[in-house]
């Protein structure tokens, strides 16, 4: 008896198997021939119905080719749609996207995410060739939208980072205006990290524009840290305005860093006063962490006494104190008793205080009575009780 029961579940298991493996082979099949209909010709279903019917989905399998080794038969052009040779030029992207870069585009147009739109961008930009980048740019100056004036300015870094010249040819014959503006400034700028001078000398050579304008305001701040005296030949031949202004303030800061005496003799020969105090003042500042005797001698005696020294003499102190603040205290009792001092006293106090309580202490008792005496010990007490509420915070409670 319990023989039999054994023979009957062993039957009973392979018939299962045999049913899965057949059902697994059927959907398959299904999968690759497309929605089939599921008829047993109306006949009750049993094992021998089911497979009957795989026979007739094997044979059709057989008939069509099987799916993972059939070669497709190639499609016969339909009147009106692309053909073969026009869908070949499409972009595919290796995230799966496959079309033209307008397509790219006005995804990127209708899309709020940014994220999406960033990569929505990205496709627009590869899906250009290099030998497309003229007839694109060309393109995108007739659309307005924010996201086709950004694809240009990628398009045209791009172009003067692999040919220069010839993006420079097509940027010069723009007319006057935000394109035209934002094409010079990108050529000049990725020109300029490869072989500046000829940057500098395109540039130059420019007829007057504002997009002329704006590729020298930003060849200054790239040029002056390497070339400071190019930078300022740069600026200076621009009209006189506050930009001119902070980024000649720029490159005489970075001149001073090198060459003090150099860059403060420019300065002295500025004729517009303003612009002077302000350039004499960034080569003092420049310089105050190098020699801060030299910083505050220049603001003491190159500069009028009004705001312009008052920021300048602060800025000194600040720098000076961090490496000598005995040095900066001895010159500031010498400072004409001004707003500009009491500022200053109170700034070194506070660094020195930071890295020694004692030495400020007995540098000001050693003051005679006056603003500068009171206003130190003022800012010293603050710095005291500050560090201490510091401290006590930071302690444990025992």
């Amino acid at each position: 008896m319990k023989l039999r029961v054994a023979c009957v579940l062993i039957a009973l298991g392979l018939g299962w198997v045999l049913l899965l493996r057949c059902l697994n082979g059927s959907l398959q099949a299904q999968l690759h021939e497309g929605p089939q209909p599921l008829a047993f010709n109306n006949e009750r279903f049993s094992f021998f119905s089911f497979f009957r019917h795989k026979e007739i989905l094997d044979g059709n399998a057989r008939t069509s080719g099987n799916a993972e080794t059939a070669v497709e038969s190639p499609r016969e052009p339909v009147a009106g749609g692309p053909s073969p040779e026009s869908e070949s030029q499409e972009f595919r992207n290796e995230d799966g996207f496959s079309g033209s870069w307008r397509q790219a585009l006005a995804l990127a147009e209708g899309e709020t995410d940014l994220d999406r739109k960033a990569i929505a961008m990205d496709r627009a930009s590869r899906a250009i060739s290099d030998g497309e980048l003229p007839a694109a740019l060309d393109s995108l100056l007739n659309n307005p939208k924010p996201d086709a004036a950004e694809l240009r300015q990628r398009l045209v870094r791009r172009w003067a980072e692999e040919d220069a010249p010839a993006a420079a040819v097509w940027a010069a014959r723009l007319t006057d205006g935000a394109a035209a503006r934002d094409a010079v400034v990108q050529v000049a700028m990725s020109w300029a990290t490869t072989d500046s001078a000829s940057a500098l000398r395109w540039v130059s050579e420019l007829p007057e524009s504002s997009g002329k304008q704006a590729a020298i305001l930003n060849l200054t701040y790239e040029t002056a840290r390497t070339q400071p005296t190019a930078a300022l030949d740069l600026a200076s031949s621009l009209p006189p305005t506050l930009d001119r202004d902070n980024a000649l303030v720029h490159a005489l800061s970075q001149w001073a860093a090198s060459d003090f005496y150099a860059a403060s003799t420019w300065a002295q020969r500025v004729s517009d006063v303003n612009l002077r105090q302000r350039l004499l003042g960034a080569v003092a500042v420049a310089v105050a962490d190098q020699n801060g005797a030299a910083a505050a001698s220049l603001a003491a005696k190159s500069l009028v006494s009004g705001i312009e020294q008052d920021r300048v003499v602060v800025a000194i102190v600040q720098r000076w104190a961090e490496k000598s603040p005995q040095e900066a205290a001895a010159w500031l009792v010498q400072f004409p008793d001004t707003p500009a001092r009491d500022a200053a006293a109170q700034s070194l106090v506070q660094l020195w205080a930071l890295h020694d309580k004692d030495a400020p202490q007995t540098w000001l008792q050693q003051l005679p009575q006056g603003s500068l005496r009171s206003v130190g010990l003022i800012a010293y007490a603050q710095a005291t009780a500050n560090s201490s509420r510091i401290v006590t915070s930071l302690t444990p409670p025992p």
